[in-house]
């Protein structure tokens, strides 16, 4: 793979960053580059003894995205730049993605077929422990594949599209599995908690992390540390950042939308077709339209959250050119303080889903003995007049 100008840059721009080569190195060869090429680059960057660093900012943006035309530097992109380039960065890698889509629905198949043979267990206490383990089981299983599928969806955004390969972008999806988990469960703790804290918080909270997993994987940031770099590279920016991730997201939500309803459309008509022409309707044929349609949404809900996922990336390799390609100091203090609030949040949360269905259960209970109460008020009442009418 010859050596390319965007290779020398980037490797330039990470340098004056402060980052390691074995950092470099590592952040390159997972991304398909040969070890011999990367470290010619850093030969013959030492050769250059280059001196400006930073005229550099905007090559790592089409290096890494590969489609981040129209979208500068030094400022945030503009609504329809950001879901223009979303789109056409999931275009470029549409092949891949759809491979990915497919390879992770049949492994979800598969877990579910074999979770599923679990379930036919007897009545006895052997079997409901069974039934209890697989559930448990079940539940770890398609987390941990969900968070695989998101760090191969992830890598596959961030990835050049000319060195993005399909089982790389796997092995690099399992390689971050339980960094991304811990983040995932994080982030979903403490955007919980804030939502659960009137509202307010847990927009602010899904706003300032929503960069925490392009963190981990641009810049080698884990756990709490990923979600405070996003949220330092949010701030100052917060009500941009979010009226163009809604904007995104609801971009996504229409098209999503239009395509599903032109799905529907082709299954309703396509009976009808048959009926017109007084062909005899194939037994079962709309049983089978109905489960394509689903399947091939299964295959369209991967590619809307690529689309989403691209255009998170562009965001923040726009906040991070808006703080000069630099990684945001994070104080110890900081990650303190912000650690013990994602504690309790862990905490509050199984809590509260505990709570929950125990205050709705004393809830019902109240309602009952107040009707209740309320009927033997009516039935005395109606004795009392019953004594009445019989001893004027």
């Amino acid at each position: 793979m010859p050596i390319t100008p965007e290779l020398l840059t980037y490797i330039q721009q990470r340098l004056a960053q402060g980052t390691s080569k074995e950092t470099i190195t590592t952040e390159l060869l997972s991304r398909g580059w040969q070890r011999t090429d990367v470290e010619a680059a850093f030969a013959s960057l030492a050769q250059a003894h280059p001196t400006n660093t930073t005229s550099a900012t905007d090559a790592p943006h089409s290096f890494l995205a590969g489609s981040g035309a129209g979208m500068g530097s030094g400022s945030l992109p503009g609504v329809f730049s950001l879901v223009k380039a979303a789109f056409a960065t999931v275009r470029e890698r549409l092949g891949t993605l759809i491979l990915l889509s497919l390879f992770f629905l049949l492994l979800q198949g598969a877990l579910y077929l074999l979770l599923a043979s679990f379930s036919f267990v007897g009545g006895s206490l052997i079997g409901i422990v069974t039934l209890f383990l697989s559930g448990l089981l079940s539940v770890i299983l398609s987390f941990l594949l969900n968070i695989w599928s998101l760090g191969t969806l992830l890598y596959a955004i961030t990835t050049p599209k000319e060195q993005l390969r399909f089982w790389s972008t796997v092995k690099n999806g399992v390689r971050i599995l339980v960094s991304l988990g811990w983040i995932t469960v994080l982030q979903g703790a403490l955007v919980l908690t804030g939502f659960l804290l009137f509202l307010i918080p847990g927009i602010l909270f899904l706003t300032w992390f929503a960069f925490a997993p392009f963190a981990l994987i641009e810049d080698s940031q884990r756990g709490i540390r990923a979600l405070l770099v996003s949220k330092a590279y949010v701030q100052g920016n917060t009500l941009r950042i979010l009226g163009r991730l809604v904007a995104l997201a609801l971009s996504v939500l229409v098209v999503g939308a239009l395509l599903a309803i032109a799905l529907w459309l082709v299954f309703l008509l396509f009976p009808m077709v048959f009926a017109l022409n007084n062909y005899p309707l194939p037994a079962g044929l709309a049983t089978g339209l109905v489960s394509g349609g689903y399947l091939i949404w299964l295959l369209l809900a991967p590619l809307l959250s690529a689309v989403v996922a691209a255009g998170i990336f562009h965001l923040y390799r726009a906040l991070k050119a808006l703080h000069g390609n630099r990684i945001p100091e994070i104080s110890t203090a900081q990650q303190r303080g912000w650690s013990a609030f994602a504690l309790i949040a862990l905490l509050i949360i199984p809590l509260f889903i505990i709570a929950l269905p125990v205050f709705l259960s004393f809830q019902q209970a109240h309602q009952r003995v107040e009707q209740a109460r309320q009927e033997v008020d009516e039935k005395f009442q109606a004795l009392e007049e019953m004594l009445r009418e019989t001893n004027p």
